[in-house]
């Protein structure tokens, strides 16, 4: 309805309605002034005038009057008649009159709920005032029914949002929490995070803010959450990870904004989506380890028809010569020299399979903690001839990071490999330098391996480094196993490694595991 055709309403409602007024008068000559002043305007009044106290009270209960006006009688006075109505339980307006010199008393009626006072010089005011004080009673009445409303409206949301399924925490416009439901409650007792009162009072912004100084992954959620408290969004909706006790958790967190009501400005909603993206984190790592043994199977059958095929072939070609009628003693024995060397080849390719299948298959071999000095100590002393020959220098800190949990052997073979190779491809006539420290991480450790060998050009085949039977150096005995030994161990321990290198300059690998794993087993150190 328009506010203009509203106001006449309300004008023509004043005018054709009776106001019930009830008048506290003593004087007949103010009675009579005032009657006649009423009668002048355009309100449609019903008068009854009391004198008494008894009569005050009876008419409150019998005429139910829509307004209250007068001045102290000599048995009770104007506050006393507004205190008697209070406490029958009625709302009624009252306008005080008193004389010019009682403007004083007025004025505390007024503090004590009077809704206005004519002087009685001045009771040409009357109707104007009467007919605002009756405007005002039914502001106050449309206000009280609209504050009941939304009360009642705020115990059906109260109710709705301790039966979702979501833990959500209310919102004022500031961002101070003044609610939260019961799923919320659950969640904060069962990580301990009951604390202040489950952090109602508190302001939630503040928190997610200092929250992502800690953990990066909900910045975006702190961004957003600001955005939505300054009004620049509505809603927004976000995935998020979390590490609770020893388990990690996945939330989606969704946020909307309901300025209607002041406490309720804004709705935060997080979503236990943990099973579902544990799901996907398993279909996803399914995926990869698909990719990975398909190209391992393509690897595998490039082996079997390259390296096996050559010592088959070979071998097939000498029995068959063996096997002629036209062959000397001599041509016999070379033939037979061949045939060993073959078969001798054709045993390695085989026995090296074996021995990369074992650590593929081996993926569930039990994990202990590792002392790295102990560890680097073992393999120094198995080649301690070599290393004293070659006068190569360990440079070892493992200050960061002393003990890790994984497989014993394949941190052992993975050390072992690249140290060998360190020292096998050494620069001539320069000492060799060996350096390897760990580094903690925020969530990895890593393990730095340097040395000042030959180093490797990467620009010409690098990215074959790991293959298996790839090598780099000619001039000294080996088969390109090692590397790709060091590659399959670590794709088992769920590793990671990269390299740098230039020739003439070293080489740099950097193995990559997981810290959390780590702490985790750290904690708990009797599971494997």
């Amino acid at each position: 309805m328009l506010p203009k055709l509203q106001t006449l309403q309300n004008r023509m409602s004043l005018e054709t309605e009776k106001i019930k007024i009830l008048h506290l008068e003593e004087i007949n000559k103010d009675i009579e002034q005032v009657e006649c002043i009423l009668k002048k305007s355009a309100l449609q009044c019903e008068i009854r005038v009391v004198k008494t106290q008894i009569d005050y009270r009876k008419s409150l209960k019998t005429f139910t009057p829509d307004i209250v006006i007068g001045r102290s009688l000599v048995s009770f006075n104007s506050i006393k008649a507004m205190d008697i109505a209070r406490r029958l339980g009625l709302k009624i307006p009252f306008i005080v009159i008193a004389g010019p010199a009682s403007e004083e008393y007025a004025i505390d009626a007024l503090n004590m709920g009077a809704y206005d006072y004519i002087l009685t010089d001045r009771y040409l005011r009357l109707p104007f005032a009467i007919k605002s004080a009756i405007q005002r009673k039914e502001m106050e009445k449309k206000l009280a029914n609209k504050l009941i409303i939304q009360s009642e409206n705020e115990k059906k949301f109260d109710n709705l949002i301790q039966t979702f399924p979501a833990s959500i925490v209310l919102l004022d416009k500031q961002g101070r929490i003044t609610k939260v439901n019961s799923l919320w409650k659950a969640f904060a007792d069962e990580n301990g995070y009951r604390h202040d009162n489950y952090g109602i009072g508190l302001n939630y912004l503040e928190v997610t803010e200092k929250a992502s100084k800690l953990d990066p992954s909900i910045t975006n959620t702190a961004k957003s959450l600001k955005s939505l408290i300054n009004g620049e969004i509505s809603s927004f909706s976000e995935i998020y990870p979390c590490d609770y006790m020893d388990k990690k958790m996945w939330f989606r967190i969704i946020g909307t904004r309901n300025f209607e009501y002041e406490d309720m400005a804004i709705v935060i909603m997080h979503y236990d989506i943990s099973d579902r993206m544990l799901i996907e984190e398993e279909r996803l790592k399914i995926n990869n380890e698909l990719i990975r043994n398909t190209k391992n199977l393509e690897q595998f059958a490039y082996i079997v028809s390259h390296n096996l095929r050559a010592p088959v072939a070979n071998i097939i070609g000498i029995t068959d010569a063996l096997s002629s009628d036209n062959i000397s003693s001599k041509e016999e024995n070379e033939l037979k020299n061949h045939l060993k060397t073959s078969s001798s080849k054709l045993d390695e390719v085989i026995r090296d399979l074996n021995e990369i299948l074992k650590i593929k298959k081996n993926t569930n071999a039990r994990k202990e903690f590792v002392n790295l000095t102990s560890l680097t100590q073992d393999i120094k002393q198995s080649i301690n001839h070599i290393i004293n020959k070659e006068d190569v220098k360990f440079n070892f800190d493992f200050s960061e990071v002393e003990e890790i949990h994984t497989i014993k052997s394949y941190m052992h073979s993975i050390l072992y490999n690249l140290i060998s190779n360190s020292i096998k491809y050494r620069q001539a006539d320069v000492q060799p330098i060996i350096d390897i420290k760990t580094v903690k991480k925020e969530n990895t450790i890593e393990i730095i391996f340097r040395d000042n060998g030959m180093g490797i050009d990467l620009n010409n085949g690098g990215n074959h480094l790991f293959g298996l039977y790839k090598r780099f150096h000619f001039h000294t005995e080996g088969k390109g196993l090692g590397l790709f030994m060091v590659k399959t161990q670590l794709d088992v321990l769920a590793g990671n490694i990269t390299v740098k290198s230039e020739i003439n300059k070293g080489t740099e690998f950097r193995i990559e595991l997981n810290s959390k794993i780590h702490e985790k087993f750290k904690a708990s150190p009797q599971l494997n």
